[in-house]
C-alpha cells in the first residue's frame, strides 16, 4: 500500500503539519476574535435587559412563542384535514373495489351456486320418486316416505310389525291392551 511506505512518511507528515498549522493560525487570527466579541455583544445586551424593567427579550420571547404555537395549531389541522382526505379516499376506493367485486365475481359464483343447487334438487326429488315405486309400503316410515292416501294401510302394517304403541298416536284411536 503506498500510504505505508517508509519513503513518504516525510512528506505526508510535513503536508500534515503545514495544513494543520495554516488552518489554528486562520482560526486564531479571524473567527475565534469575531466570536468572541459576538458573544460579548450578546452578554452586555442581556445584562442591560436584565436591568430594565420592560425586557424587550420578553416580549419578543412571547411573540415567538405566539407566532410558533399559531404554525403549530395550523399545520396539525392541514394535517388532520389531510389524514381526512385521505381516509375517506381510501374508504371510497374500498367500496367500489368491494362492489366491483360483488357484481363481478359473486354475481357469477351465485348463478353457478343455483343451477348446482336446481339439479341436485331435481336429482334428489327424482331419487325419491324411484325408491318410491321401488321400496314396499312398510319401509315408508323408516325412509321418511308419505304415500299420498296409504297412511291407514301403512299404520296397518306398523300395528301388526312393531306393536300397538307406536301406531295408536298415528291411527288416532286407543287400542284396548289384552289381560292376561
Amino acid at each position: 500500500m503506498p500510504q505505508l511506505d517508509i519513503v513518504s512518511y516525510f512528506t505526508q507528515f510535513f503536508w500534515l503539519a503545514l495544513t494543520i498549522t495554516t488552518f489554528y493560525i486562520t482560526l486564531l487570527k479571524f473567527y475565534l476574535p469575531k466570536i468572541t466579541r459576538i458573544l460579548k455583544v450578546r452578554e452586555h445586551k442581556v445584562s442591560l435587559a436584565q436591568k430594565s424593567t420592560a425586557s424587550p427579550y420578553a416580549q419578543e420571547q412571547q411573540q415567538v412563542l405566539h407566532t410558533m404555537q399559531k404554525a403549530v395549531r395550523k399545520s396539525v389541522t392541514h394535517s388532520k384535514r389531510a389524514l381526512q382526505q385521505s381516509f375517506e379516499t381510501t374508504a371510497a376506493w374500498v367500496d367500489r373495489t368491494v362492489l366491483a367485486t360483488h357484481q363481478g365475481h359473486f354475481q357469477t359464483v351465485q348463478t353457478h351456486f343455483q343451477e348446482r343447487l336446481g339439479t341436485e334438487i331435481t336429482a334428489h326429488n327424482r331419487t325419491k320418486n324411484q325408491l318410491k315405486t321401488l321400496l314396499p309400503m312398510s319401509a315408508y316410515s323408516v325412509c321418511g316416505f308419505t304415500h299420498h292416501g296409504h297412511t291407514l294401510v301403512q299404520a296397518y302394517f306398523l300395528r301388526k310389525l312393531v306393536g300397538t304403541l307406536t301406531s295408536t298416536e298415528k291411527m288416532g284411536k286407543k287400542v284396548p291392551k289384552k289381560k292376561r
